[in-house]
Formats: structure tokens, C-alpha cells, sequence
């Protein structure tokens, strides 16, 4: 049965933050509902204060009902073959195993997040609120994007194999975000850069300039194989005709850079 807690926890200022305490899978559960209240408001002489203290508590047990009711439902929503315990954080990592950069880093931060610890049963709509708004506040909110789209992916992986019975991101508010035009280095700041290079190996500067010349990133350049280098005409100078052709990792769009020495 579903036993859900109203807490305070104090703040330096003085409010007290309420949250909710509760137990999803065997793994306690502290919910942050971004409700304050001043205790000292509870026996005020002053009947607004008073009220909104009040109102602050009826907010927070209609969210505590919500999160009952939600958790009383999944029990019973449950299928048998569903094993509630059973690590989402393995399973993430066996499916990013074979696959590109971006499940990569999706498998860091996830595990971050949750120090490597997270039941299938405790991926609910607020766990997934919870980590994109973890997501949001460190990457951009285009990556935020594609690292969600990701976690879906699996997700709806774990419902084919039936590990679950529906993909609960489905009613999470996902971000949108839109690419940011790049930032560019102007000639004299390369040339900067080139005039104080004292101490820094050849390698690295080489890296740096392919990278500033083809605007590829870093998780494209070290995927970059020599089959993505091709001649751009029919010429017979082959040499002088070359460019990448990449589709790059993040983004999955092509990019075409030519160059000549």
C-alpha cells in the first residue's frame, strides 16, 4: 500500500520547503514540491498570512493524493512477468554498449543521476520530469532534446521485450529546444592562438585547426574514418578536389567540407 509523507525541511532563510516522502520499489523517494511556507505564518495574527499558510499545506496534500493515487495504480497495473526491481541502469547500459556517442553520454548522466541505482518500477513520469529538468540545468536544452529522445527509445525497447507495459515518458512535458547558431574564431584569433602555442604538442594544435576549419565536432572527428574523405569533382588533380563527408553524431545531419591544399 502507497504511504506517502508530508516533510519540512528548513531553509537558511528561515522557510520551510515541503516535500514528499515516500517509498517506490524498496528506494526512498524525497519529492520537492516547490512549495514554501514561513512556520511562523501557521499562528499569525494576520488572517492573509495565516491563509496562504494554509493554502500552502491544502497544495501540498492534493499533490500527495495525486502521487497516492499514481502509485496505487501502478501496483495494480503491474504484469506479473514485471519485475519492479530489476536495474533500468543495466539495462540502459547493455542497450548504449554498441551504439554511437550520444548513448554514451546519456549512460553518464544517467548514471550520475542516479549514483547507478534506479528499479524499473521507480521510472515514473516524475523521475523523468526530475531528470530532464537534472538535464537542463548542465547541456542545452537542444541536447536535452536528443538525450530524452534516447531514454524513449529504450524505453519503448523495454515494452517490446515486455519488461514493462507502457513507456510512461508519454505523458512527461518534454522540452524543445532549437540549435544555436555556432560561435566562430576570426582569422586573427586563430593566428593568435598560433603565435602562443609554446608547450602545446603539434598533435593537439593539428586536431584543433581540423576541427576549426570543418566545424566537425570533437565526437565527429574521432569517428571520422577515411572513407568520410572523397573527391568533391571528376577532376584529374584528385589531390586539390577533396572534402568530408560526415553525418555527424549529434545531429544526424550531413555536412560537406571542402578544402584544398
Amino acid at each position: 500500500m502507497a504511504n506517502v509523507t508530508i516533510r519540512e525541511k528548513l531553509l537558511s532563510d528561515g522557510r520551510v520547503s515541503l516535500i514528499l516522502d515516500y517509498r517506490l520499489n524498496g528506494q526512498r523517494i524525497k519529492q520537492t514540491l516547490k512549495i514554501y511556507v514561513n512556520p511562523k505564518d501557521a499562528k499569525s495574527r494576520n488572517v492573509i498570512l495565516r491563509n496562504a499558510y494554509d493554502e500552502a499545506y491544502r497544495s501540498a496534500e492534493l499533490l500527495k493524493n495525486q502521487v497516492e493515487h499514481r502509485l496505487i495504480k501502478q501496483e495494480h497495473d503491474i504484469p506479473t512477468s514485471y519485475d519492479k526491481r530489476a536495474s533500468f541502469v543495466d539495462y540502459f547500459n547493455r542497450l548504449a554498449g554498441p551504439r554511437n556517442y550520444n548513448w554514451q553520454s546519456v549512460a553518464k548522466r544517467l548514471h550520475r543521476f542516479t549514483k547507478g541505482q534506479l528499479p524499473f518500477g521507480n521510472v515514473t513520469e516524475e523521475w523523468l520530469s526530475r531528470f530532464q529538468d537534472y538535464l537542463r540545468a548542465r547541456i542545452q536544452d537542444v541536447t536535452v532534446c536528443s538525450y530524452m529522445g534516447i531514454i524513449i527509445t529504450a524505453l519503448n525497447q523495454a515494452v517490446r521485450e515486455k519488461l514493462i507495459a507502457a513507456n510512461p515518458i508519454l505523458n512527461v512535458r518534454r522540452v524543445r529546444g532549437e540549435e544555436k547558431p555556432p560561435k566562430y574564431l576570426t582569422k586573427e584569433q586563430v593566428q593568435h592562438l598560433l603565435d602562443n602555442r609554446q608547450g602545446i604538442p603539434d598533435w593537439f594544435v593539428e586536431a584543433f585547426l581540423f576541427s576549426g576549419y570543418t566545424g566537425l565536432r570533437l565526437s565527429d572527428v574521432e569517428a571520422l574514418e577515411w572513407g568520410d574523405i572523397q573527391p568533391s569533382s571528376t577532376s584529374v588533380d584528385q589531390a586539390k578536389q577533396l572534402m568530408v563527408v560526415k553525418r555527424q553524431i549529434k545531429t544526424k545531419t550531413e555536412v560537406r567540407v571542402r578544402w584544398s591544399d
